[in-house]
């Protein structure tokens, strides 16, 4: 598969219109393309920007056009491989998926979410 339909990811995928419900409001949870290698989620593109560039630096995620928020389309056709439990071989699922999953474990956004070299 070519590196637009899978990623792997040894670390810490429902469509782009997932909610996290931590309180009263709804928080709408999206996937963001940082670069031609890598996917965050969170609640829009700009916080996960700022998070990243937080973690590696002011250089990191510094091409605005490389940026944008995954369709539907994509979540469905974007293969996340799951490595982080040492399965042979590694289970694969739909960023659709995947989003789901993170979703639902909870926990803090925006993170992380995929990347090609992980």
């Amino acid at each position: 598969m070519s590196k637009e339909t899978e990623a792997r990811c040894g670390a810490v995928g429902a469509p782009v219109e997932a909610s996290v419900r931590p309180g009263p409001e709804a928080r709408r949870i999206r996937v963001y393309r940082m670069d031609d290698m890598e996917w965050w989620v969170g609640e829009s593109l700009a916080a996960c920007v700022a998070e990243g560039k937080s973690q590696c630096g002011p250089d990191c995620y510094d091409e605005p056009s490389l940026q944008y928020e995954l369709t539907d389309e994509q979540l469905q056709k974007l293969m996340f491989i799951d490595e982080s439990d040492g399965a042979e071989p590694p289970v694969k699922r739909t960023f659709a998926e995947q989003l789901a999953r993170e979703i639902a474990e909870g926990g803090s956004f925006p993170r992380p979410f995929a990347a090609e070299d992980w």
